[in-house]
């Protein structure tokens, strides 16, 4: 019997807890960084950098092996940009990366 994933588990409520899920799983959740309104923008732009990256791959015969894959994010939308203006992401980031680092 298949049982349902529990969110509250993969939930980071804290940078220590943050760094383990993203060190055993590579993803976690961040409870209330963002409103569901701009989660929803941020979805739509990831949608259309995808496909614009896509194109580009396959037009450049890069397109193996690149599935999933999106660069230069940060300036395909503005709303990417706007995520990193909101200051508690940026605690999790330095965290991820393991040193500071600039945009």
């Amino acid at each position: 019997m298949k049982t349902a994933l529990k969110q509250e588990a993969f939930q980071a409520s804290d940078l220590d807890s943050y760094a383990s899920l993203m060190e055993s799983l590579g993803w976690a959740i961040i409870p209330d960084m963002v409103d569901k309104a701009f989660l929803a923008e941020l979805n739509r732009d990831l949608d259309q950098a995808y496909q614009t990256c896509r194109d580009v791959q396959k037009k450049n015969g890069v397109d193996v092996n690149t599935d999933g894959t999106v660069h230069h994010l940060l300036g395909q939308a503005e709303s990417f940009l706007r995520l990193f203006e909101k200051v508690r992401i940026h605690p999790y980031v330095e965290r991820f990366f393991g040193v500071k680092y600039i945009v």
